[in-house]
């Protein structure tokens, strides 16, 4: 039986690059393959050892069709997400992953896969829990570079909790710690912020993707509302800020978003592509003020895309999978994540995307050019790009992995960013 971590004696931390440490990591340097699976956070919500019966046959994947990039497009443009079969893909595992399986953590140290994504279906008590995350940290610890797992999870507070009610804090939300700050100031957010990182610390995480920092402008928002500290920038500046840092005083790192803001909205981008067509002036003023305050004036170590539509920040278009020329969500787009998060903003920490199977991307690109683009313009993770569901979805990540690094190749810019970031993670992934 593996060894359980002692997950409370240890923190991932963000660091200026220490070459005397990374030195010994230097001398066994990454494919680029594995490179490219330190860029993927994945979704292990569901797992079924293996497939229905008489529902999977074999592949009909060809070595051939891998090597050559000019199949990249085509094995991810049908219907079951990039892997052929003789027979259909029973799609409908619904078992939840709670104790990690021999062939995932083989995948894990093998892959080289950078992060996973755990939801409310993977964790069921404490000792569960902590059994889960320390095979998963194991697993990559066993790998040939033992490089930690980013191990996260969206523990917001108020509505939008994964881990069980019955074993952590309760919190009624971020727009309710908004109303107590005329009388108690940022006391609050920095104490759930606290409660929350000592809990998943203690849990084994080290990432939460909180707080929310949108400015909820919008009454009809469908998907930030609550979830947001109000309406105020200022005001969510100052909460958003003690938040983080209480939960980074924790050994947690926390996640601003969703840059450049998904306060002003209508659509939900689980379920379509919003626009926020507000003037730069209110772009600057409202949407990314809290953004550029916590950058300013806090260790922000990771910001969350938005897939939303910005055009007074760029209004380029892209083509998307059916021909239809849109305008490049956030996501997408270099002008939003390079030249103005990197550049204007001075922002040096990772930038992880919005889960790309969401509709506001999954509707309009394959998920090899969705991860294509948004590295393209300057993230460091792609979060939920393919789904992990069986055995043949192991084997359908690493045709992924190598249908990407042929298109990384081919592309000397891209080549460059990937070599960028790599060099970011090299910094940042030790105890």
């Amino acid at each position: 039986m593996k060894k359980i971590l002692i997950i409370a004696s240890f923190s991932l931390f963000i660091f200026a690059c220490n070459h005397q440490l990374n030195s010994k990591k230097a001398q066994v340097s990454m494919r680029l393959e594995e490179q490219l699976a330190q860029k993927i956070m994945l979704d292990l919500r569901y797992y079924c050892a293996e497939p229905s019966e008489n529902k999977i046959t074999k592949s009909n994947i060809h070595k051939e069709e891998v090597s050559n990039s000019k199949h990249a497009n085509t094995l991810f443009t049908n219907s079951l997400e990039g892997y052929k079969t003789d027979e259909k893909i029973d799609l409908a595992c619904q078992t939840p992953l709670t104790k990690l399986p021999d062939e995932l953590s083989d995948f894990i140290s093998e892959s080289a896969l950078g992060g996973v994504i755990l939801f409310a279906d993977n964790l069921v008590n404490t000792e569960q829990i902590i059994q889960l995350t320390s095979d998963l940290q194991n697993a990559a610890l066993n790998a040939k570079h033992s490089t930690p797992l980013f191990i996260s999870v969206d523990q917001e507070g108020g509505r939008v909790v994964r881990l069980p009610r019955d074993i952590t804090t309760s919190f009624t939300g971020n727009m309710a710690i908004g109303a107590t700050y005329e009388k108690h100031g940022s006391y609050y957010a920095k104490a759930v912020g606290e409660v929350l990182g000592s809990e998943l610390h203690a849990l084994g995480f080290n990432v939460d993707h909180a707080p929310v920092v949108d400015v909820n402008i919008n009454a009809n928002n469908p998907v930030i509302n609550v979830r947001s500290f109000g309406e105020d920038p200022k005001i969510v500046a100052k909460l958003g800020i003690a938040m983080l840092n209480g939960m980074q005083t924790k050994g947690i790192i926390g996640t601003l978003k969703h840059f450049p803001g998904h306060g002003d909205t209508n659509t939900d981008s689980h379920t379509g592509l919003p626009v926020v067509n507000h003037d730069f002036n209110t772009v600057n003023q409202v949407d990314l003020y809290p953004i550029k305050q916590a950058i300013e004036q806090a260790d922000v170590k990771m910001i969350m895309t938005a897939h939303i539509q910005y055009p007074a920040l760029d209004d380029s278009t892209i083509v998307s999978k059916t021909g239809e020329k849109i305008i490049k969500p956030a996501t997408l787009s270099k002008k939003i994540l390079t030249q103005l998060l990197r550049g204007k903003m001075s922002y040096q920490g990772l930038i992880i995307t919005d889960a790309l199977d969401m509709a506001s991307i999954a509707h309009f690109f394959t998920p090899l050019d969705a991860v294509i683009n948004t590295f393209k313009a300057g993230a460091d993770i792609a979060l939920m790009p393919i789904k992990i569901r069986n055995s043949h979805d192991i084997k359908k990540f690493k045709v992924f992995i190598r249908l990407l690094a042929d298109k990384v190749k081919a592309d000397p810019e891209l080549l460059a960013q990937v070599e960028t970031s790599h060099r970011t993670f090299e910094c940042i992934h030790f105890f």
